[in-house]
């Protein structure tokens, strides 16, 4: 329920992964933009009309997700969808973030399963970032200290112009090349791909493999300095967590954490949630003396409710000699723009979001999905269940599909890069990174 940019983007992957979608809005030209895209049923009502859920065969279905614009309406529309079919599971998509962390009874009473706010997501993804120093996108997993992290390759890489063979043998150490975004498409490299200056390539390892092959020193140890730029949900939660959970570590004293923002209100508001953290009321673009006060600073995060402001921000970070910058947009076309202009990571709270809608159904054999910077590759870690075709299988005995590569098979804590050898076994988590088609293909597989 909702069509709008998240609405719109979840039934597009549903139903590219082969499921029957309905949607219902109250906008006939929204509705007509997504059923123009993609096939799915539609119908146009208000979200909390119990007859249009009720004429949407709820009954039948097995997810119901609720992402209109209204906070209250999701939550009733999941109330009324959950009073139809005792057996469904109730997603619903709030922006307030006093409702983000309703207690499980709470939850119970208003038959909702799931409460996503994208702002949030797209936070936990930035504070992921800023653990790994801001460089590239990461993706983390469930064992600590390994992560895939993309970087941009310049003519002073050590790895421009060679092959992915080469470099493999030049570094000699436990990594996989798992893809590289060039000339504006991915490909999953063989060993005579050569890496070109300007490709992007996602590398999976233990963290410290990465920051030796990232040629870089920045890691959040290294970390002294941060402006946050947007006293939003997003921007408070993120100094709210860098305070209770890195400041000991990393942050000499409050000074060191700073939230800006232009709008009296927010600063206010954020100095009453955030006692111990600098709070500035003013604009990080407008003002070069002040601009110039942050110069030396490590890291700016740039998390309004703009996202133009915020691409422009971080870049305009960068100009002033901030070491790295994040920017938090919504469109996944901006994502690709940023890596164009240099901005270190760029964070969608769309793709987060819906990341997370996309987890929350396939929760049974899929540990975790991350899409990769505009949604055409997918990074997914599978659990191998006693009913899963997998179990006791030889690698080089599965046909995988052409486009996906295996990062890593973990069993007992542990993670192992897998030769053509290596003996799946039941409860190994199965991690890969393919195109959205051939993940969608290697499903049945589990």
């Amino acid at each position: 329920m909702g069509a709008g940019a998240s609405g719109a983007e979840l039934a597009k992957r549903l139903v590219d992964d082969g499921y029957d979608v309905v949607v219902i809005d109250k906008n006939i030209n929204t509705l007509k933009s997504v059923t123009n895209k993609i096939d799915c049923l539609a119908i146009q009502n208000e979200g909390n009309n119990f007859e249009a859920i009720k004429n949407a065969d709820v009954s039948n279905a097995n997810f119901f997700f609720a992402l209109t614009s209204q906070d209250e309406v999701n939550m009733l529309a999941c109330k009324f969808a959950s009073n139809e079919n005792s057996e469904l599971i109730t997603i619903a998509g709030v922006r307030d973030y006093s409702y983000s962390f309703l207690i499980e009874n709470q939850k119970e009473l208003l038959g909702i399963d799931y409460i996503v706010n994208a702002q949030l997501e797209a936070a936990k993804y930035a504070i992921t970032s800023i653990k790994y120093g801001i460089v590239g996108n990461p993706v983390n997993f469930g064992i600590e200290g390994f992560a895939l992290r993309e970087n941009k390759i310049t003519y002073q890489s050590l790895m421009c112009g060679k092959s992915v063979q080469e470099i493999r043998n030049t570094w000699g150490i436990d990594f996989v090349i798992a893809s590289i975004y060039k000339n504006k498409e991915y490909v999953i490299p063989k060993g005579d791909a050569v890496i070109d200056n300007g490709d992007v390539v996602y590398f999976f390892a233990h963290n410290d493999v990465l920051d030796d092959i990232f040629e870089t020193d920045t890691t959040s140890k290294d970390i002294k300095r941060i402006l946050i730029y947007g006293a939003t949900d997003m921007g408070l939660y993120i100094a709210e967590y860098l305070e209770k959970n890195l400041s000991r570590s990393v942050f000499l004293s409050k000074k060191n954490i700073v939230v800006m923002d232009k709008n009296h209100d927010n600063c206010v508001s954020a100095a009453e949630k955030l006692p111990n953290i600098l709070i500035v009321e003013d604009s990080l673009t407008e003002h070069d003396a002040l601009s110039s006060h942050f110069s030396g600073y490590d890291i700016c995060v740039c998390a309004t409710d703009n996202q133009e402001l915020n691409l422009i921000s971080a870049l305009h970070a960068k100009n002033i000699g901030i070491k790295r910058s994040l920017a938090i947009v919504k469109e996944k076309a901006y994502m690709k723009m940023a890596t164009d202009i240099n901005i270190d990571s760029t964070i969608s709270s769309l793709n987060s979001s819906v990341d997370k809608f996309i987890h929350i159904i396939n929760s049974k054999n899929v540990k975790s999905v991350h899409s990769i910077l505009s949604g055409e590759m997918e990074v997914v870690e599978f659990t191998i269940s006693n009913e899963s075709k997998m179990k006791n299988k030889i690698i080089k005995d599965i046909k995988l599909p052409k486009s996906v590569l295996i990062l890593f098979i973990a069993r007992n804590e542990k993670i192992f890069i897998p030769t053509g050898a290596f003996k799946l076994l039941e409860n190994d988590i199965f991690a890969c990174i393919g195109t959205r088609d051939s993940i969608k293909t290697l499903q049945d597989f589990f």
